[in-house]
């Protein structure tokens, strides 16, 4: 059923746009899936094993829903020995919230996560908020909620390092230019 549609919509898109503009807009696509999907897709995965991969220096930025976060991040990413998590300077418009992208990461758990509440947030016990209400979103990383979201060393232990670290090698194997 859900093939029919997308050939109902693609037969759509060519009589309205035309079949190059189809093309151009599909290739994109396609594009885009394949270098969101580079990390499992990789030749490197082959002849380059984590363990030989050194992470040198992480970057970790956090902020608001509109501080400038994106531009920022994006800006980062075009310079060619930054890697972020969906991708590198080659493709500096891909995903950049680990605990979001959808490939290879989409199995974190919560200990290595920042959810809203009705998301089951890292601690399962937050109240609604009176001023950001219970789905805050990207809001997190204001005065009021930081707290709330804050890890300790506490809740740090030698696997979920391990896993985190594995995560970050990953995504520098499949978009690191060496």
């Amino acid at each position: 059923m859900n093939a029919l549609k997308k050939t109902d919509n693609l037969i759509k898109v060519t009589r309205e746009e035309g079949i190059s503009s189809t093309l151009y807009r599909y290739s994109n696509y396609f594009i885009q899936q394949l270098r969101t999907y580079k990390v499992l897709l990789t030749p490197k995965q082959l002849y380059v094993p984590l363990s030989s991969i050194d992470i040198k220096r992480p970057i970790f930025l956090t902020g608001t829903q509109g501080a400038g976060l994106t531009l920022l991040s994006r800006m980062i990413r075009r310079h060619p020995k930054i890697v972020m998590i969906g991708g590198g300077s080659s493709f500096w418009t891909g995903l950049d919230e680990m605990d979001k992208h959808p490939v290879g990461h989409s199995h974190f758990p919560d200990a290595l996560s920042l959810r809203a509440p009705g998301y089951r947030n890292m601690t399962n016990r937050d109240k609604e908020h009176p001023v950001f209400g219970l789905e805050r979103s990207w809001v997190y990383a204001t005065n009021d909620l930081l707290p709330t979201y804050r890890k300790t060393a506490e809740d740090a232990n030698e696997q979920l390092c391990l896993l985190f670290k594995q995560k970050i090698k990953k995504s520098i194997r499949a978009y690191a230019a060496n």
